[in-house]
């Protein structure tokens, strides 16, 4: 089938094959030149790509049933429609859905304009869009999203994400753990195909899983960015070990990730990470942390996430809070530690054998060990302070502001003000169920 516009898409092609042609014989002043030629004339393509790639997509909505054009042609979802169309990945194909779908919106019609004129790329346009999306509706996007093209315009994608990120934060304000929770949403692990024996994982980390696991994959090469000088013997060979190792540090992180999985499945010990636990440090600051908005840094992470969040994390995970005055100085410098031992959360399986929460049917092995007084105000971590909770219970007590009451061994969820009050305190009886033999 050909039309004009096909015939004319193929011409336009033929012209920008044949415009390098004789790239060898060029002055440096016009291969420079049409270095820039040809990257205004690609981004433009790719605007058109990226348009294209959403109309495919709009037409495949799964609200279409079985009529969507990617069904209709064996597919399941339209970036699969459009990687076998194209021969690129799916990581590509959903990028251009995903730009092209940002850039048809109103809250993004500067970035759209940019990428048409050639100002800036696609990928600089992911960026933006891809971050603010989750503040699309905040007062002052117009003006932020204008400052990164301009900021785009002589920086590289990696550089305006950071940028966004930042900005993202501020445009949220009082609403980061709205923010978080969009972000949250949007995390993912992917196993791809097999391909000649190799498979492809493709993730997107929100910030507090994005915390621990780099947290953990660079203590497994932190040696050879100055790893620890004063340190014992064992952990010394350790290092130098890991300094000598011909792995590559890619080769490093993912063997480290492979021999996390396998020793958590054996629930074994293994010295995979060296002597020393990698420690979270979370910032606060003191207002903050007695706010209902506040919001904390993760060492590590750009994205700022809720106080509620931090709160929580002091239960589960090792982790050192530092709270700040209002001037920035170190009012509080915490301990590392991991909040219980496992001795202590055998005893807890014993005792509560599950989540706690009234109807959650979570066995412990899914459980975390929340501290009935936050271990971030100085609640202890003894028994009598603790109480096991699936994760997304955990994260309704901190986020929602729950609190739970401990009167001997009865426990009693206390609901916030507002709707969930009518209802009063639940109990929290004991999954436990003891047999006597007789």
């Amino acid at each position: 089938m050909s039309t004009p516009l096909l015939a004319e898409l193929d011409r336009i092609a033929a012209v920008v094959r044949s415009s390098m042609d004789a790239a060898g014989t060029l002055p440096d002043d016009e291969l420079l030149a049409a270095v820039g030629a040809l990257e205004r004339a690609s981004r433009g393509i790719d605007s058109a790509r990226s348009v294209a790639a959403a109309e495919v997509a709009r037409r495949s909505s799964p609200d279409r049933g079985y009529s969507g054009l990617a069904v209709r042609l064996g597919h399941r979802t339209a970036d699969r429609l459009i990687a076998n169309l194209t021969g690129s990945g799916r990581a590509e194909a959903l990028k251009r859905v995903r730009v092209g779908t940002a850039l048809a919106t109103q809250e993004f019609a500067a970035v759209d304009v940019a990428v048409r004129s050639g100002r800036i790329g696609i990928d600089q346009a992911d960026a933006i869009t891809r971050t603010l999306v989750t503040v699309a509706a905040a007062p002052g996007l117009t003006d932020g999203v204008a400052t990164l093209i301009e900021h785009a315009a002589g920086s590289d994608a990696d550089s305006v994400a950071s940028r966004a990120r930042l900005l993202a934060d501020e445009l949220a304000g009082p609403t980061a753990l709205d923010r978080e929770s969009a972000l949250r949403s949007q995390r993912f692990l992917r196993v791809g195909p097999e391909i000649d024996g190799m498979r492809r994982l493709s993730a997107m980390l929100d910030p507090e899983s994005s915390a621990v696991i780099v947290a953990a994959l660079d203590a497994a090469t932190s040696p050879r960015r100055g790893g620890p000088r004063f340190v014992d013997p064992q952990a010394r060979a350790h290092a130098a070990a890991v300094v000598a190792d011909e792995r590559t540090d890619d080769h490093l992180r993912l063997d480290a990730l492979v021999d996390l999985v396998r020793v958590a499945s054996a629930v074994g010990h293994a010295p995979v990470l060296g002597a020393v636990r990698p420690a979270v440090r979370v910032v606060i600051s003191s207002r903050d942390l007695e706010s209902v908005n506040g919001s904390a840094s993760i060492e590590g992470v750009e994205h700022r996430v809720s106080a509620q969040t931090a709160r929580r994390m002091a239960c589960e995970s090792g982790l050192l809070p530092v709270v700040l005055g209002g001037r920035g100085e170190v009012l509080d410098l915490g301990r590392t530690a991991r909040a219980f031992s496992s001795a202590q959360r055998v005893a807890l399986a014993v005792r509560d054998a599950g989540c706690r929460w009234p109807g959650c049917d979570r066995p412990p092995s899914w459980c975390e060990a929340h501290h009935i007084r936050e271990w971030s105000r100085g609640g202890g971590s003894n028994l009598d302070n603790a109480v096991l909770l699936c994760r997304h219970h955990h994260m309704l007590v901190h986020n929602n502001h729950w609190r739970i009451e401990a009167d001997g061994a009865q426990l009693r969820a206390i609901p916030p003000p507002g709707p969930e009050a009518r209802g009063g305190a639940l109990p929290m009886p004991s999954k436990r169920r003891v047999v006597i033999q007789t």
